[in-house]
């Protein structure tokens, strides 16, 4: 049982709650599902929602030293909690914050649910700080649930996780159409996988196609075929797909993006295959699915090192070109793939 599922599952609540981590989205939801599962028609003039970011700390004091009305126990959801707490308050203070006080007696008959949401520092989450009041106390003497970030390499898993929850599978290339062709981050992976549940209905197996209806995109035109003609190193193939994408679809970030990680992948490959032999073990270290490991493998047989860092090089000077100048993106991709994949003499 997962931690969550342990509260969820749970008849009644700690005395407090913190949630809090990096991953926004999930954290956001569980702090949902909590309200749904604990606040019901017979409590809920014993339950209050408060955002902290339109509340003082007094106000969710005395909302915490209430008493219940009807049933024995009141519950304080509160979402924004960590605005309550600035950074730069003095340790002098804190034995004065009226928080402090209530922690060293809290009222028994109260529970609190505190969401603290990141914050972003150059568009990249960063969670509470867990040696600062109050939340040095709340992780070490009550219960805390952290949701720390999803690296790409661990999306697959997730993919996986989710549908089992949901009493599905998936087929492997089906997960990385849905990686490749979705943004790099937890909330957008979700949201494609709840049209993917919606649209599969009673369906128990996902297939790939059922990825691509969902998606929008072509069956044979897509990111996931653009990087296996990639990792085959062949250019007619490679064009082909590049301009049906961008004919109906301005992809070429995501095409640049699926190209990066393709041969930083490949970096990696060339230099931790001589000592993992292991595909489940060497698969996660490059960010890949062992299933598909096998292809990369085959790719490191055409790219020599120099040709993997000179792509790499060549995407990142056709990325900034096409945001600095108002060149054709086809014509920039058509450029940087004959440039990448003409084998030398």
């Amino acid at each position: 049982m997962s931690n969550t599922e342990k509260y969820l599952n749970a008849k009644e609540l700690p005395a407090i709650i913190l949630i809090y981590g990096e991953e926004e989205s999930l954290m956001e939801d569980f702090f949902v599902a909590l309200t749904k599962k604990f606040i019901n028609k017979e409590n809920e003039y014993d339950s209050e929602i408060l955002d902290a970011e339109t509340i003082d700390l007094n106000k969710l004091i005395d909302s915490l030293n209430s008493y219940p009305f009807i049933t024995d126990t009141r519950i304080v959801f509160c979402k924004n909690f960590d605005s309550l707490f600035p950074a730069t308050r003095s340790k002098k203070n804190e034995e004065k914050n009226p928080f402090f006080k209530y922690l060293d007696n809290p009222l028994k008959s109260t529970k609190l649910v505190a969401l603290c949401n990141p914050k972003y520092v150059n568009d990249k989450p960063k969670k509470i700080d867990t040696t600062k009041f109050p939340f040095n106390t709340l992780t070490k003497k009550y219960d805390s649930v952290e949701f720390p970030m999803i690296w790409e390499s661990d999306f697959p898993k997730f993919i996986v996780n989710t549908l089992k929850a949901q009493g599905r599978t998936i087929e492997q290339s089906a997960i990385e159409l849905l990686v490749n062709q979705t943004s790099p981050n937890i909330r957008s992976i979700k949201n494609e996988l709840e049209k993917l549940i919606i649209f599969s209905d009673t369906k128990l197996f996902i297939t790939y196609e059922d990825v691509i209806n969902i998606t929008g995109v072509s069956r044979n035109f897509n990111v996931f075929e653009l990087q296996k003609s990639i990792g085959r190193r062949d250019i007619d193939k490679s064009i082909e797909i590049i301009v049906n994408m961008l004919s109906y679809d301005r992809q070429e970030v995501l095409i640049l993006t699926i190209m990066t990680r393709f041969f930083i992948s490949l970096l990696k490959l060339y230099e931790l295959s001589v000592t993992i032999k292991d595909k489940y073990v060497l698969a996660p270290k490059i960010g890949v699915s062992p299933y598909f490991l096998n292809d990369y493998l085959s790719s490191l047989n055409l790219y020599s090192i120099k040709d993997i860092e000179n792509a790499i090089i060549l995407i990142s000077e056709i990325d900034l070109k096409l945001k600095s100048t108002s060149t054709n993106g086809v014509v920039l991709l058509e450029t940087l793939l004959v440039n990448i994949l003409s084998k030398k003499l």
